[in-house]
């Protein structure tokens, strides 16, 4: 026996890959249309805009005509552009007139809609995080999505279509899918982030085609119409079988959560929202998509059907029969969500190909699945679900067979060969294909994950290499056992073990993969849009060869792409891509976390900045530090709190403390005696449950008062207020205020102060002029609120709020009288005040998606000459 291996060093060539790279019509046709609804989300507009695209689209056919003679191919091409466009165009501006979103206005208005419930109800609590499970009073919400036909406004019955996501604020387990019910609530929009770096929650619905929220004060507000009927009937059908399939999966098992979390959601596609740690650990070492039933999922199930109907079916015609069956079955039994449709769609194409016994090509079948995605659904294009599904599939399909080989060329054999090198070689063509599958898949997904995640995940390869065999046998022995539960309930009960065991084998590989040290990168906000389509186009050279033999270009290319993302997100040089921050400019940013403080102060040294934080509470988010506060932080590229100071015991103020620790390191905390004495004198306590939380994980809370003053850089802080020795009636009288000087200006934080506080103040000739104040208690009006604001005067006022307090605002006629700027969290989003070292000011509110920036007519006389503390 002979074995030889090629020269060459095994590299991949633009030769060797032609083939699997080339497009046939379908994907050129596919690819077009994808361009058309880029061009046409990008350009188009409300009325009149396919005309111009159709008028365009003419000129350039009747020219492309003459000047080729492949008319046929162009006109195809340019018309596909033209209709994707003009879809796009009337499905994002166009609306039935009876849509609910004809109805939906700036405020909440309380509407009774008829409509049929579509998939199942959940329960999930209302607040989340380290202090809702002992704080919270609130029952938890009951969520359902309504497909309505009919709605009652202004006195008025009207027809209505579309989706509405409706929550009712108890526990309501009497809902099942297809029940047509009658709801009276409160119709709102979905709002967009209020803060940069905040989850979009209003694009998810968009995406999920639902178009606002209908709240249900409590269970009497809804009633039935009719159980079941026309589609409701299937609906309802659908639901209880996919109730069942949970039920034998449990059959036997232990109720630990995380392990019945992990196999609902990789068997059955049930999502458990209170496994957020196990998501986000999945999410970190970059398998989040095994949590989602997608085309990996039915790839690996439908491999398996395949194989054993191999042995019992006598052609591969019958076998893709009954892959086909078993697929059908199985997007019954989970739900109708539009990831999982579009892996079945993409699943049940490749499968019907085989089973009518003609050959098609495989990238021609995922074309024809993405186009017709994109015509359901052509919004579907920029969904990160659309982008890595096809987008992975597509890059395995074209690339593997040609990085397989760049790894290992393979041998030529000459003569005879045993049996056993045979099988050694096979071996290990296998492992390399292993290899060569998980390269590409990593290759293209990392600069869309980037984009739509902020993550970037090193070790995903290795990851993938050690979770697929067992991903693999938890699929096959969990859908063994919710089979054989439902046909005997005792071989399913047997079961149970063997499947608990492997799942805790993945759950502690992924648990022990995030303790990995560079293991995942948060990064502070998306990389641009065109950084993504460069670093795209660098890994497509790649696989597809361009790079072969060109390696010092392959190196600058990475080079440059690494330093493109890096550096535009490191604080140290964030300011050579972005606006340019003077030199010694202070930067106050008041976070939009509804009725709640958070205000975060960035002050410039010698080495980098000071962060020091007042307060991080909200009265609606209990969560508000995971939710908001961490995500806007790593947004402005703050890595460390230097101090966090608390103004007094009132939950609102601290219940995010704990969630932010976890985070974002604080090195320590100061506070008011009176929050320490609250905390020893009520044990149980939300106040003695942060003290004592946050000395378990080695922080010590530090008591200050009237007279403590520091340094931080050329900014100076003093507390005006508690004074150590003060007979108060109201925890909001223990407030801090404090008074922060720099270049001349002056900044007042004032926490929850109310009458005596404000009086005692007033009365101590203290001055408390200041350009830049926060309004008392989340802008609450006192009887000496007036005299108060005189004695400030400020330029610049901040209040912190909810939408409600402002009905009714009883400061915007003093402030304006005053000539101040009034600045509302929850109408201008998060605030950013800055404060240069020679006194110029200037502010910025964020709306939307974007920063308005506002100079202000700063009044020199108001610039107030600063003095040692």
């Amino acid at each position: 026996m002979l074995v030889m291996f090629p020269g060459q060093g095994g590299h991949i060539t633009a030769e060797e890959t032609a083939g699997e790279n080339r497009l046939g019509s379908c994907a050129v046709i596919a690819l077009a249309w994808m361009t058309g609804l880029l061009i046409g989300s990008y350009t188009g507009a409300p009325g009149g805009a396919w005309l111009r695209w159709c008028a365009g689209g003419a000129v350039a056919m009747v020219l492309l005509m003459v000047l080729t003679r492949r008319s046929v191919r162009a006109w195809a091409i340019l018309a596909t552009v033209i209709v994707a466009g003009c879809w796009i165009d009337v499905h994002e501006h166009f609306v039935q007139r009876d849509h609910i979103v004809q109805y939906v206005r700036d405020e909440s208005v309380i509407v009774q809609v008829t409509g049929t419930i579509d998939g199942e109800a959940r329960t999930t609590p209302e607040q989340r995080g380290a202090f809702a499970e002992k704080f919270s009073w609130t029952d938890p919400l009951t969520v359902f999505v309504l497909e309505l036909d009919s709605v009652v406004i202004d006195g008025a019955t009207k027809s209505a279509s579309g989706r509405l996501l409706c929550r009712i604020k108890e526990p309501e387990h009497r809902i099942h899918a297809g029940m047509r019910i009658a709801a009276k609530g409160w119709l709102s929009k979905f709002e967009a982030p209020d803060n940069p770096g905040q989850f979009d929650f209003r694009k998810l619905m968009k995406d999920r085609g639902i178009a606002a929220r209908l709240t249900l004060s409590n269970r009497r507000n809804w009633s039935v119409l009719e159980e079941s009927s026309g589609p409701g009937m299937v609906a309802s059908w659908r639901e209880a079988i996919s109730l069942k399939a949970a039920e034998s999966l449990r059959l036997g098992m232990e109720p630990q959560t995380q392990r019945l979390a992990f196999l609902d959601a990789v068997l059955l596609g049930r999502r458990d929202p209170d496994a957020r740690e196990l998501t986000e650990n999945f999410r970190r070492v970059g398998l989040a998509h095994l949590l989602a039933i997608s085309g990996a999922h039915l790839a690996i199930l439908l491999g398996m059907v395949w194989v054993m109907a191999r042995v019992v079916t006598p052609t591969p015609r019958s076998a893709a029969v009954v892959v086909l069956v078993v697929l059908s079955l199985y997007l019954i039994a989970v739900p109708m969500r539009v990831p999982i449709v579009r892996a079945g769609l993409m699943m049940a194409l490749f499968c019907g190909s085989h089973a009518t016994g003609r050959r098609f090509r495989s990238i021609d079948l995922l074309s024809l699945a993405a186009l017709l995605v994109l015509i359901w659904q052509p919004n579907d294009l920029f969904n990160a679900g659309f982008q890595l599904s096809f987008g992975c599939v597509a890059g395995l399909l074209l690339f593997t067979g040609g990085v397989s080989r760049w790894l290992w060329k393979g041998p030529m054999i000459v003569g005879a060969v045993s049996e056993i090198q045979r099988l050694k070689l096979h071996i290990r063509r296998r492992l390399v294909d292993y290899l060569a599958v998980n390269l590409v898949a990593f290759s293209v997904s990392m600069p869309l994950v980037a984009y739509h995640y902020q993550l970037v995940c090193p070790f995903t390869v290795l990851m993938a290499l050690l979770s697929l065999p067992v991903i693999t046998i938890t699929l096959g022995l969990g859908f063994l056992k919710v089979c054989l539960g439902l046909l005997l309930p005792s071989l399913g009960m047997l079961m149970a073990t063997p499947v608990e065991w492997i799942a805790d084998v993945m759950l502690g590989l992924v648990g022990s993969g995030v303790e990995w040290p560079g293991a995942w990168y948060e990064l502070p906000r998306p990389p641009s849009l065109l950084w993504v389509t460069a670093a795209t186009c660098v890994v497509l050279a790649l696989l597809s060869g361009w790079f072969d033999r060109r390696k010092l270009a392959l190196g600058g290319a990475f080079v440059v792409c690494a330093a493109w993302l890096v550096l535009p997100l490191h604080p140290s040089t964030a300011g050579w891509f972005r606006e340019e921050v003077a030199k010694g400019e202070l930067r106050m940013s008041m976070l939009s976390v509804g009725d709640g403080s958070c205000y975060v102060l960035r002050v410039p040294e010698a080495n980098g900045e000071r962060v020091v934080m007042f307060d991080c509470g909200s009265k609606r988010l209990m969560d508000v530090g995971s939710r908001i506060v961490i995500p806007a932080l790593r947004y402005m590229g703050v890595e460390r709190i230097d101090t966090i100071i608390l103004s007094h015991a009132d939950l609102d103020h601290f219940c995010g403390v704990l969630d932010l620790q976890k985070g974002i390191p604080i090195d320590r905390i100061l506070a008011p005696a009176h929050l320490l004495e609250d905390a020893v004198s009520r044990p149980r306590s939300a106040a003695a449950f942060l003290v004592n939380e946050l000395k378990a994980q080695g922080l010590v809370v530090t008591s200050i008062s009237r007279g403590w003053k520091e340094a931080w850089g050329d900014v100076r802080a003093e507390v005006l207020w508690p004074p150590v020795e003060c007979d108060l009636k109201s925890k909001n009288d223990t407030s801090i205020v404090m008074r922060i000087e720099t270049g001349g200006r002056r900044i007042l934080m004032n926490g929850d102060i109310a009458n005596q506080a404000i009086g005692e103040l007033l009365e101590s000739n203290e001055d408390l002029r200041a350009d830049v104040v926060e309004l008392p208690h989340h802008g609450s009006f006192v009887s000496r609120s007036l005299s108060w604001l005189k004695a400030v005067s400020p330029s610049v006022a901040l209040q912190s709020c909810g939408r409600v307090r402002m009905i009714g605002d009883r400061w915007g006629e003093p402030l304006t009288e005053l000539g101040a700027e009034h600045l509302v969290s929850s109408r201008a989003g998060q605030t950013e005040i800055s404060i240069t070292s020679d006194g110029r000011m200037r502010w910025r509110a964020f709306v939307g998606k974007r920063w308005n920036q506002v100079e202000p007519d700063v009044r020199p006389e108001m610039a107030i000459s600063s003095s040692s503390p």
